[in-house]
């Protein structure tokens, strides 16, 4: 197996992943794509593409008719 081929199917395997020595995990170059991971202001905004405020207990519904929501006024 290539060094290419090797890189590839660490980043999308995670059985191979683990299975390499420390060395190879070390060397690794880091996915294009990156860990995945979204931090806290990510997840605030991934309500469907809208910038929705957050309350304490959820989302909040900011919507000035009824709507028909759980959330609704």
């Amino acid at each position: 197996m290539s060094k290419k081929e090797k890189t590839v199917r660490a980043w999308k395997d995670p059985q191979f992943r683990a299975g390499l020595t420390p060395d190879e995990k070390k060397n690794l170059p880091e996915h294009p794509a990156g860990d995945g991971a979204l931090d806290d202001d990510d997840l605030e905004k991934a309500a469907g593409g809208l910038d929705l405020p957050v309350g304490s207990g959820g989302w909040v519904c900011t919507l000035t008719t009824e709507c028909g929501c759980p959330w609704g006024n």
